[in-house]
């Protein structure tokens, strides 16, 4: 598996109405970053969230303090 261009084959759609499309536009337009991306990194940020009940912040930087065994 390659971590930098993952091949993704599971999709799902996702109805926005305009204004939410023209918010993730103009957030793609200002970031450089295109929209599925956007979109993507806010679903799993809030995946992560909900299921470990902690910010992914925190989480990022603990993970830089620890060691790997100390995360098992």
């Amino acid at each position: 598996m390659s971590l930098i261009n993952p091949k993704r084959t599971n999709r799902k759609n996702v109805n926005l109405t305009n204004d939410e499309l023209d918010l993730f536009t103009i957030l793609s337009k200002m970031t450089g970053i295109p929209v599925g991306i956007l979109l993507r990194q806010m679903a799993m940020k809030q995946a992560f969230e909900l299921v470990n009940e902690e910010p992914v912040e925190q989480y990022q930087n603990e993970g830089f303090q620890k060691g790997v065994l100390d995360h098992l």
